[in-house]
């Protein structure tokens, strides 16, 4: 399927329009896009063709669902997220969503659960795109693993919002690192600086976390990862070619979020999305536990 999918962009004019980019890049055809209005609608279609992306704008979800489609990707706002991907999987499509997942309530996993449920119910695939996992595969990760930090700059003029853009990020890493584990001695300190601090008891031993945010409107945007004392430091080419730099060894590193597309089109025949539906919700699980110490 994936070669021929007909796909759908709910809300393509922030980071939608690099779903757009990436699904046609992948194979995938760009037949709809959903708006706030039928200008931004029209606007954003209009856009989208330097991408060659010639989709057909819609500002009414249930017109758009009454489409052609195989699959959708979801980036709108956080607070609509939980009701289109709802929506979409009723809809017997495959959804990729943005981050953070689901974050309509004060506590957001169960929601999340019910929704991982559904999808398998339909037989149908759901991702989010939390695309950092993506760079393990390219980094020598020490054994034992007693300690593992990030460093992000998310925009937004708030730290709960910088929460929302980044921590979904960080805990995926963690998850896909160290799954089945759980958090003790929890803090949240919120300022400039921004740190979540927690011990991740795990099977294999307990690992000290801490995840650092700084708000940044304008890119590029910082982004560093430790593991132990391995500090990795993101750099960008000319041309936005990434490597992680640790102690002057260069490590190059595919967009991750490119990956994180490619991987959601792969699973429509056959493979697997970067994260599971298991780490999807444990994800969830953990930024209910950071808002609610805010």
């Amino acid at each position: 399927m994936a070669t021929s999918a007909k796909v759908a962009v709910l809300g393509a004019s922030g980071i939608g329009k690099f779903h757009a980019r990436d699904l046609q890049a992948n194979g995938c055809e760009v037949v709809a896009i959903l708006g706030s209005s039928p200008q931004t609608a029209e606007a954003t279609a209009e856009k989208l063709k330097e991408f060659n992306v010639n989709a057909k704008p819609f500002h009414h979800l249930p017109a758009l669902l009454q489409q052609d489609l195989d699959a959708v990707s979801v980036c709108t706002p956080p607070e609509e997220h939980s009701a289109m991907v709802e929506k979409c999987l009723e809809a017997n499509l495959h959804v990729m969503c943005e981050k953070p997942f689901v974050f309509d309530a004060d506590v957001n996993a169960p929601r999340a659960q019910a929704l991982v449920d559904l999808a398998k119910k339909k037989g149908k695939v759901l991702a989010v795109n939390t695309q950092w996992p993506s760079i393990l595969p390219q980094l020598p990760i020490p054994s034992p693993l007693t300690s593992f930090s990030m460093y992000m700059e998310p925009c937004g003029k708030d730290a709960r919002t910088h929460i929302l853009e980044a921590l979904p990020h960080m805990n995926s890493v963690l998850l896909k690192l160290l799954p089945a584990g759980k958090t003790e001695n929890l803090t949240v300190e919120v300022g400039q600086l921004t740190t979540i601090a927690f011990d991740w008891a795990y099977p294999g031993g307990p690992c000290k976390v801490k995840f650092e945010l700084v708000g940044k409107e304008e890119r590029p945007r910082a982004f560093k990862v430790t593991f132990n004392e391995d500090e990795y430091v993101r750099e960008l080419g000319e041309n936005y070619e990434q490597s992680l730099v640790c102690k002057g060894e260069s490590f190059p590193i595919k967009d991750p979020l490119t990956e994180s597309i490619k991987r959601f089109v792969e699973a429509l025949d056959g493979g697997q999305p970067l994260v599971s539906t298991e780490e999807i919700v444990q994800n969830v699980s953990l930024m209910d536990q950071v808002i609610a110490d805010l």
